[in-house]
């Protein structure tokens, strides 16, 4: 989805009467450089000479853009340009403010302010779109809405019937135990698109059996051919593909969920220090194969312009194998469960893997922003990725040229389903059955589905303990338990089970009364019962996300009187104003807590039910799916981008690139550079036309340094065909780095032919123009800025192990590619607000890329040196009717754009790109396949040298 920032441009401008001023780009909110389509900007009133947008300019969100100032008369027409150097804004956030007056209108207004002068706001929030304007705007820049046609299928572990085989032998099927999977396909009509579930059937051999065990025909390993044709009509008329795994491979899958995944997703840990076992690759190899048929099925059922919606963590693989299949297509990722510490996450043996496949994904969603900040976080320390904010409220990766947007947004119950089910006959017999038998007890109802994690050990003791301390209590409380495990990877084990029990047992025999009921798989009506004559819910939970049983407690009240006590540990705990938080490991406060839930007057308990009955009402399951969807539909990769891949096994990525990047052919570069005249070449040196220094960790600055120098230099074969092509009188060549004088001197040496670019061209010997000088792009700096800017990365590096300084003519840069990710990332961020704020007074830009953090020259960079020596070309000789850019970097990125900007300046905006690019002279390429702005791509540095050397090949059989 396409998103938006409103920009806002301030400039200084002292002009004559009846001149004003406006600015015009490279986007149609800018005019697309046509001085009649400008945007227009107003002068403030309150200061002085400073101009100010007189409505906000709609551009892309984290697109580089350019731009300049332009002095118009009364009727609009053009006078002059404002600056000569063009200028680059990257829009981020919802809205922005381009200060281009160096501050100058915030120092005037704050000194007029603090004189008494009113102030006044030209660029306020009353002239700011509003949250709803903007995101309207954007759904209509997008296209349309989601369309009604599409399929969304459901992929979770189990579908949401269970099959069984009557008497007779034939299949048969009734709702399964998975709340939220059952409660998704009993309202799949009410949502907006048609829902389609993916997952393996219960089945069982009797219509009576409660068993939940996994068994051979469960996976459908003892099924003839026949008998799954069968299966699938039966459960298609449902909306339900059922997948059918080999018994091996299911059991190996369940057992790695079990061992390893359980134990990570839980925070729980993944080792025993004792027996310290190593990891099980046949174990993992066995849940990837389960996650393929998962994936296989529902791409086959599924194309393209449907969802894929992946749930939990049993499932992490299956965004990756249906990447596979379809490039482009809509996935989404919920996580009901927890996402672990990045601490503990790094432990997994299969960290990576997991990670690439969810970023397969363009949602995943989480049920908190603390399960997602630990995603976040293990983005960063692993694979280097940064988030920020989008329109809208969502963040966003950044991966590989597209952004995986993260959705923060909870389950929920269905309100009327739970209305039908309290309102039938046998449920109303049953509440007043249990209302009688149980008269005068204040209840206390307790459902959970997981002994390991439901703290059931630490709730009897605090019970036990509140019984012992308050006997008051005794003979009017009663609570009661019900365990329902049918739908976990841990059924109940007869240990536990038997613990439990005895413990029950003493309780109720200490005092010679009923104080404790427990119950195991109990159906959903015996605890919509419970639910409505509890006076109070208890969950002790260790471990927990979303517990859907205290909104299904909040709403059977229905605002009746009520109290909740949750363990702090589950995600609700903070949400519902009613509930009283504990900490389940301090037996102490949940005594305390169930006294105070005993001592409550039922006007109080019913005061605040009533707020969370409200909170419970204002949303339900359909509008939850509906939201997702729509936010899937919005976040799907783009129809404009080509989306590729890269790898094998487990190490498979994806990256988005346009759709018209492709792999340079060489045939057409000696093409056109046959057929002209006029021709500049400009490359890149390190990583263009030699390795990266990036692969090399320094072990001293000196060290860093002379590789730079010597080890780095460019290819001797690259130098021979330089030294061929520039002596060609047609040709211009140009090779430019962010390296220093001395350093390019070195690397090309007797080459008098060719121009030389040091710090991004800051510095500059271009034959034609300055003969065999060196010329300053600008005169009369004050460089006391890197001596300020020095001195304070130097702390920085000095506590950042792995880092290093590099001090060049235009910039002054710390490098922390070698170090922790994580912990560099902070000591960056930190670096640069401090060095925003120092070089504030100075005509320097503080930047932060992924890997480093720079101080350099305003406006100096290797786009302007592009435009600077085809500009000064063009007055002696006229355009350039070839130009051929190469580089690796980012920071050719800058050259890359300024060759689109000379294209449109030179030829026009072509209404069809493809036939521009086969015909045009003026050729991007970047080194490695990955997100850019060049036209073209090779592999890697030999392949330059392969084009190079059929140039220069060319020259010679001229």
């Amino acid at each position: 989805m396409a998103h938006f920032t409103s920009v806002h441009f301030r400039c200084q401008g002292n002009l004559d009467f009846g001149r004003r001023l406006a600015v015009v780009g490279d986007h149609p909110s800018l005019g697309n450089w046509d001085i009649n389509a400008c945007h227009e900007l107003q002068r403030i009133s309150t200061v002085d000479d400073v101009w100010t947008s007189r409505t906000p300019a709609s551009l892309p969100l984290k697109e580089r853009r350019e731009y300049r100032y332009v002095v118009l008369n009364d009727l609009g027409g053009f006078v002059q340009w404002h600056e000569d150097s063009i200028r680059h804004v990257e829009p981020t956030g919802q809205n922005m403010i381009v200060e281009d007056d160096y501050g100058y209108y915030r120092e005037q207004y704050t000194a007029k302010s603090d004189a008494g002068v009113p102030p006044l706001h030209p660029i306020g929030p009353e002239n700011a779109p509003s949250g709803t304007d903007s995101l309207c705007a954007i759904q209509k820049l997008h296209g349309l809405d989601v369309d009604p046609n599409a399929t969304v299928y459901f992929v979770s572990s189990r579908l949401p019937i269970q099959v069984y085989r009557g008497a007779d032998g034939v299949f048969a099927i009734r709702e399964s135990n998975t709340p939220l999977t059952t409660t998704l396909w009993k309202i799949r009509k009410r949502c907006r698109n048609k829902m389609r579930f993916v997952g393996s059937c219960l089945i069982e051999t009797d219509c009576d059996s409660s068993s939940n065990d996994v068994s051979g025909e469960s996976s459908g390993g003892n099924f003839s051919e026949s008998e799954k044709d069968e299966l699938r009509i039966l459960l298609l008329e449902h909306d339900c593909i059922p997948v059918f795994i080999p018994i091996d491979i299911l059991s190996g899958a369940l057992r790695f969920c079990k061992e390893h995944l359980w134990n990570l997703f839980y925070n729980i840990g993944l080792w025993n220090v004792d027996e310290q076992r190593e990891f099980s690759w046949e174990l993992w190899n066995a849940y990837v194969g389960m996650n393929q048929h998962y994936a296989d099925l529902a791409a086959t059922h599924g194309s393209e312009d449907d969802f894929f919606w992946v749930h939990d963590y049993k499932l992490l693989m299956v965004p990756h194998f249906i990447t596979r299949r379809m490039k482009r297509a809509n996935i989404g990722v919920f996580m009901h469960a927890m996402f672990p510490s990045s601490n503990l996450f790094l432990c997994s043996a299969v960290r990576e893997a997991i990670l690439r496949s969810m970023l397969c994904a363009d949602l995943i969603g989480f049920q908190f922003f603390d399960y997602a900040r630990h995603f976040l976080t293990c983005c960063k320390r692993l694979l280097g990725l940064d988030h920020s904010s989008r329109v809208g409220g969502m963040l966003g990766i950044e991966y590989n040229g597209r952004d995986v947007m993260i959705l923060l947004s909870h389950s929920h119950i269905q309100p009327d389903l739970l209305e039908f089910m309290l309102d039938e006959q046998s449920v109303q017999e049953l509440v007043s059955s249990f209302r009688a038998e149980w008269q005068d007890r204040f209840v206390i109802a307790s459902v959970d589905r997981d002994i390991r994690l439901a703290g059931l050990f630490l709730k009897f003791k605090a019970f036990r303990k509140y019984l012992e301390s308050y006997p008051v209590s005794r003979g009017k409380v009663l609570l009661v338990q019900y365990v329902c495990a049918t739908d976990t990877l841990w059924e109940c084990r007869r240990e536990e089970v038997v613990k439990l029990l005895a413990i029950v047992d003493e309780i109720n025999s200490a005092y010679g009364i009923t104080h404790v009921v427990l119950e195991f798989n109990v159906c959903p009506e015996r605890r919509f019962v419970l639910f409505a004559v509890a006076d109070c819910l208890l969950d002790t939970s260790i471990r927990g996300g979303i517990n859907m049983r205290a909104l299904e407690y909040i709403y059977c009240r229905r605002g009746r009187s009520g109290s909740v006590i949750l363990s702090e540990f589950v995600g609700f705990s903070k949400m519902l104003l009613s509930a009283i938080r504990v900490n389940p490991w301090h037996i102490e406060s949940v005594v305390e807590a169930l006294d105070r839930a005993m001592c409550y007057s039922s006007e109080e308990r019913a005061e605040v039910a009533l707020h969370d009955f409200e909170y419970v009402m204002s949303s339900d399951t359909v509008a939850w799916v509906d939201h997702f969807v729509r936010e899937m539909h919005f976040a799907r990769k783009r129809p404009d981008m080509l989306h590729l891949t890269w790898g094998f096994g487990n190490n498979y990525k994806t990256y988005s690139v346009p759709s018209t990047f492709q792999l340079l052919d060489k045939d057409l570069v000696l093409q056109r550079y046959h057929s002209s005249v006029r021709r500049l070449i400009m490359i890149d040196c390190e990583g263009t036309m030699c390795p990266s220094l990036w692969d090399i960790p320094p072990r001293s600055p000196q060290d860093c340094e002379q590789r730079i120098r010597f080890h780095l230099s460019p290819m001797e074969s690259n130098v021979d065909n330089i030294r061929i092509l520039s002596s060609n009188p047609l040709n211009i060549v140009v090779a430019i780095s962010g390296r220093n004088r001395d350093c390019l001197e070195t690397w090309f040496p007797d080459l008098p032919n060719l121009g030389l670019c040091a710090g991004y061209g800051y510095f500059y010997k271009i034959p034609f123009l300055t003969g065999g000088k060196w010329n300053c792009m600008v005169e009369n700096v004050d460089d006391r800025w890197k001596v300020i800017a020095l001195q304070i990365m130097e702390q920085y590096a000095h506590r950042t192990p792995g880092s290093y300084i590099e001090n060049m003519d235009v910039m002054v840069v710390f490098q922390y590619h070698h170090s922790d990710p994580e912990f560099s990332a902070t000591q960056s961020v930190e670096l640069l607000t401090v060095l925003k704020q120092v070089m504030a007074p100075y005509p320097v830009d503080v930047q932060r890329t992924k890997w480093n953090v720079h101080v350099c020259l305003r406006g100096v960079n290797k786009g302007a040196t592009l435009l600077n020596i085809a500009e000064n070309y063009c007055r002696i000789y006229g355009d350039f009717d070839f130009i051929l850019c190469v580089g690796d970097h980012r920071s050719d990125e800058e050259m890359f754009k300024a060759l689109e900007t000379l294209e449109h300046r030179v030829h026009g905006a072509a209404t069809n790109i493809e036939n521009a690019r086969r015909n045009s002279g003026y050729i991007s390429v970047t080194v490695g396949m990955k997100p850019t702005k060049a036209m073209y791509y090779v592999n890697d540095y030999t392949e330059v040298t392969d084009l190079l050397s059929a140039l220069a090949t060319f020259d010679n059989n001229v």
